[in-house]
């Protein structure tokens, strides 16, 4: 039996057409937006990416977040959480790049630095996420609650045994002196709240302009000028105001130069009379070059090394070393600061402990029992407990140091002025050099060895140095000190308390650098009360949230 079918009228198959068509075209555009969106967010990435320290282009951060803005804007949940993600992993693999180069130390280190970037990028998702949801449900308060947002998730990523205090927005500005002042106040999260408020301004403004609403562009564009003219006001008041120093003392900053390879021999080589040999050549290189700092400048009173100064392990039970370094405080009536690995057994645990530590020598007592002891060790470079019992893992495939952390904020003494030492990745770390401030230095020495980040087969191995250099500038201006940095292989420099350097010697450098610095007393706000504005952001937070919550009742 047939069945005729009305005339003109499609079948059901024919119906479904054009809903497919619609369904694709839909699919289509979708994924030209997210291609869009994507993007954007890779557009901010590269340009905050290049306003990093390095490369210095410090005004593209004032513009640069606008375009992932933008595009964040239009998505929601799930969408503005990927999205986020993206922009994180572009930003901070691009802006971490140069730690590549040290895949010549660690084979896995290429995968450790993705892995880096990824949980990095977990908080610029978080922060996409819920700032979403902040400006549609909050519109008003957008301009203060994305910004104590960010604020807040950047001072969340420097607590913690893995803290990673990198790639914040406000190290883009670290040569912009006059706008990094407020760091006195809030620290560097405080500089990032108002980066973070310009670009969201700049958005609302376009959106604003977009639909036709001239005056409310020109309102957002009024606010974003305000956002950004107001620390470079402060910071104009303050740097136009001396430093009131208290007593004077000139020391000299050594940069001695001694490349990676052959210093990690100086520990290893398998032949002892050779490693030995190594080991005295990098003393003596040291030796001499103190001696020639004594020519030419004898007035200096304090010589400041670098990290891991000296190689032959062990200095409490060195005396032959311990002695040389006397006796050269005496040659050159000055004291010697200067790292050493520092190791005893406990009996507690059964084994000896060993920490990299600072050692201070003067020409009245020679190597003194007082030891800094670096409190805060690399992440998976020189601790992780269970690597321990993986001997192949830890030494042939992570290339890993074996450290125990100091539990002490000790403070050296000399001449009437006292000092605490930042080690390496210790600089990174704002609230552990405000500690050190807080319990009485009256100026920061950061001593470091940054050979690491320093290769030819990458061209961009010397961002490495400059953004780790550029923490410095923070630590100097968040507590109102003076500070010397020494760094093995560079960058040395001389900061007064507003950040300016006073003295410098660049990348792959060997000589040293003197001048007077003084000694301050008194704690800058930051220093004094830190988490004043982490939660002051949660109580903006709050209100935000509670208002949101009351709109969707």
């Amino acid at each position: 039996m047939k069945t005729k079918l009305a005339a003109g009228k499609p079948i059901a198959s024919e119906k479904r057409l054009p809903r497919m068509r619609r369904a694709a075209v839909a699919a289509a555009v979708r994924l030209w937006r997210a291609r869009g969106a994507l993007a954007l967010a890779a557009l901010s990435a590269a340009l905050l990416g290049v306003a990093m320290p390095g490369i210095d282009a410090w005004p593209l951060a004032f513009f640069g977040l606008a375009p992932f803005l933008w595009a964040m804007r239009r998505r929601q949940g799930g969408g503005a959480f990927r999205l986020g993600a993206a922009f994180g992993f572009f930003f901070c693999y691009g802006s971490i790049f140069w730690l590549n180069s040290l895949y010549i130390f660690a084979t896995v280190a290429p995968a450790g630095i993705a892995i880096l970037a990824a949980y990095g990028a977990l908080y610029f998702a978080v922060w996409s996420w819920a700032g979403v949801w902040l400006w549609r449900r909050t519109p008003r308060w957008a301009l203060a609650s994305l910004p104590s947002l960010w604020a807040l998730l950047e001072w969340l990523r420097g607590l913690g045994a893995l803290a990673v205090p990198l790639f914040f927005l406000s190290h883009t500005q670290w040569d912009n002196l006059p706008f990094i002042q407020i760091a006195d106040l809030g620290g560097a999260p405080l500089v990032s709240f108002f980066l973070v408020g310009v670009n969201v301004a700049l958005v609302e403004a376009f959106d604003r302009w977009r639909e036709r609403k001239r005056g409310a562009a020109a309102a957002r564009l009024f606010l974003a000028a305000l956002f950004a003219l107001a620390p470079f006001a402060y910071g104009a008041a303050r740097m136009a105001v001396p430093p009131q120093d208290g007593k004077r003392i000139r020391i000299a900053v050594s940069q001695p130069n001694v490349n990676q390879f052959y210093k990690l021999l100086s520990y290893s080589h398998p032949d002892l009379n050779e490693q030995a040999n190594m080991q005295r050549g990098i003393e003596e290189n040291q030796v001499q070059q103190i001696r020639r700092i004594a020519n030419d400048d004898p007035d200096a009173e304090l010589y400041i090394l670098p990290e891991t100064t000296f190689t032959e392990r062990d200095l409490p039970g060195n005396a032959r070393l311990r002695e040389r370094i006397a006796g050269l405080c005496r040659e050159t009536d000055a004291g010697i600061l200067f790292g050493e690995e520092n190791r005893y057994w406990d009996a507690m645990l059964g084994r000896e402990k060993m920490f990299n530590s600072m050692f201070m020598a003067t020409p009245e007592e020679g190597v003194l029992d007082v030891v800094y002891d670096k409190m805060l060790l690399i992440p998976f470079g020189e601790t992780l407990s269970i690597f321990r019992y993986i001997p192949f893992l830890k030494d042939d495939v992570l290339g890993m140091g074996e450290f125990d952390a100091g539990t002490e904020y000790t403070l050296f003494s000399f001449r009437g002025m006292r000092f605490g030492v930042a080690i390496c990745f210790e600089s990174t770390n704002p609230r552990h050099v405000a500690r050190l401030a807080k319990e009485g230095a009256q100026f920061l020495v950061v001593s470091t060895n940054d050979a690491w980040y320093v290769h030819p087969k990458w061209s961009i191995d010397k961002r490495g140095p400059a953004q780790h250099d550029a923490h410095s500038t923070f630590r100097a201006i968040e507590n109102r000190r003076w500070l010397a940095r020494s760094a093995n292989t560079g960058i040395s420099r001389i900061v007064d308390p507003l950040g300016r350097t006073v003295q410098r010697l660049g990348v792959d450098e060997r000589g040293f650098l003197s001048g007077e610095i003084a000694a301050r007393d008194g704690l800058t706000l930051y220093a004094r009360f830190g988490g004043w504005f982490p939660i002051a952001c949660v109580v903006l937070l709050l209100e935000a949230w509670r208002r949101g919550k009351r709109k969707t009742v």
